[in-house]
């Protein structure tokens, strides 16, 4: 959760309070969720950016295996 995130936040519910203070209790229904979902999203993922030792798989790149490559992926041919 960034602080551009709670400032956005923070701007908007004083800039609705000062402008429109009942456009808070009619705009609740997306408001609720627009102040929950950093706190869900910092709940969930944490502060912590480094993934725990094996931990899904642990460091190794799942996606490496030539039978999981995509029509977008580089085609890799016999000759190397």
């Amino acid at each position: 959760m960034g602080r551009g995130t709670v400032a956005l936040i923070g701007f908007l519910s004083v800039g609705l309070l000062l402008i429109n203070p009942v456009g808070l209790y009619y705009n609740l229904l997306w408001l609720v969720p627009f102040y929950l979902s950093p706190l869900v999203i910092h709940h969930d993922c944490g502060p912590r950016t480094a993934p725990k030792a094996f931990a899904n798989g642990g460091t190794k790149d799942l996606l490496a295996d030539p039978r999981l490559a995509t029509s977008v992926d580089p085609q890799m041919n016999r000759w190397g």
